[in-house]
């Protein structure tokens, strides 16, 4: 691989949707194709309720984990040529994280979702944040696997 191969870069955040794991798919695919690195990102957010349940920080993290682990075998399979990926486990605000977790990379990858405002169907709460703080690409793929929005930063700034 070549030294300007190795540094190209793709983070993809996941979340255990269907829409994530679509997005999961189709970044396995684009990092073969760029030749990058792909750092795979699942958030988890402490609530006390939850915490009080499953009995704290530790075990968000480790199914966390879990979850990730699960996600990449889900969306790997079949796939005979990976290419080299990283997977990071954080807690906190998922918009937070992939925005710094995306500093100097290529390309951010996030699956639709639908919620609440016009916008929010369309692209969810964490994709508007990100479409607006990124300083890279930003895909943003549905269920099918297509591409429905792709914004690069870089030119948007000039603009």
């Amino acid at each position: 691989m070549t030294e300007q191969a190795a540094s190209k870069r793709i983070v993809v955040g996941i979340d255990g949707s269907r829409d994530s794991l679509a997005a999961l798919r189709w970044s396995f695919e684009k990092a073969v194709e760029m030749g990058a690195t792909l750092d795979i990102l699942h958030c988890w957010q402490p609530d006390t309720i939850v915490e009080a349940v499953m009995g704290g920080h530790h075990e968000l993290k480790v199914g966390s984990e879990c979850m990730l682990d699960n996600e990449i075998a889900a969306a790997t399979k079949g796939i005979l040529v990976k290419p080299e990926f990283r997977t990071f486990s954080r807690g906190g605000r998922p918009a937070a994280q992939l925005i710094e977790l995306s500093v100097d990379a290529d390309l951010l990858v996030l699956g639709v979702h639908r919620n609440t405002t016009m916008h929010d169907v369309v692209f969810g709460q964490v994709s508007a944040a990100c479409l607006r703080e990124v300083k890279c690409a930003v895909a943003i793929i549905d269920r099918n696997q297509h591409l429905v929005r792709h914004q690069d930063a870089r030119l948007a700034a000039r603009t």
